[in-house]
């Protein structure tokens, strides 16, 4: 077992909760899949074909095309006939327009734990561990961004927990999945070093009960994602 899975293993009760038990075929594929673009395995304006996925699952084209109707209903693709689907694009415009949102609501939810009294000792050491260990992974020049992309989530999901933000976390759940595939490609090791650093305030702030400082720092997370998105896209 990983340090990243041990981590997992160790805060799933402080994180977003139970999980949906049982998933059918076409939901476990959906799965899979949203995590390949959570992750950047799969790009945005890929052609993802129904056939080369059923082969790969060993199952027939029906459970595929669930699958892919569900990750369109999460606006993470485009559906297009017989082609298959293509992974979601987003103008700068749109990326822009998203991501102020998103800014909005997560500072909003480390306001809202900072705010709260008492904050939990338990989860508040699991977030110093947590942000230890998105340094670790940054240090790490072979550290997988899928492990830094989980256990950053699992950081969002405690504070949001420790704010009694449920609704505030499913939204930004949401949001997340939305912005998947532009948000993994800038996960490199530079974004990794600084992302964790503006953890590490956010994780400060809340110990500290310092709500003004916590809504700046989370904040300023999801808008250095998007400054980072439209420099990589300047520079294609």
């Amino acid at each position: 077992m990983t340090e990243t899975q041990r981590y997992l293993k160790a805060t799933a009760h402080l994180g977003a909760g139970a999980q949906r038990s049982s998933p059918n075929l076409a939901q476990q594929i959906a799965d899979r899949l949203r995590e390949r673009i959570q992750f950047g395995e799969i790009k945005p304006g890929e052609r993802i074909r129904e056939v080369p996925l059923a082969a790969e699952f060993d199952v027939s084209r029906g459970p595929v095309r669930d699958a892919l109707k569900l990750l369109e209903r999460e606006r993470l693709l485009r559906l297009e006939g017989r082609a298959g689907a293509v992974v979601r694009e987003f103008t700068a415009e749109e990326l822009t327009s998203i991501f102020h949102i998103r800014a909005d609501l997560s500072g909003l939810g480390m306001r809202m734990a900072a705010e709260t009294e008492p904050r939990p000792a338990e989860a508040l050491d699991a977030l110093d561990a947590g942000v230890a260990l998105l340094r670790s992974i940054a240090d790490d020049p072979d550290g997988p961004v899928a492990d830094y992309i989980q256990v950053r989530r699992r950081i969002s999901e405690i504070i949001n927990r420790i704010g009694r933000a449920s609704y505030l976390a499913h939204i930004l759940v949401d949001f997340e999945r939305e912005i998947a595939a532009p948000w993994a490609g800038v996960f490199g090791k530079g974004r990794q070093h600084r992302s964790s650093d503006t953890w590490a305030r956010i994780v400060r702030a809340v110990r500290d009960g310092d709500a003004e400082a916590a809504d700046a720092e989370g904040r300023r997370i999801v808008l250095e994602s998007l400054d980072e998105i439209l420099r990589l896209r300047n520079e294609a």
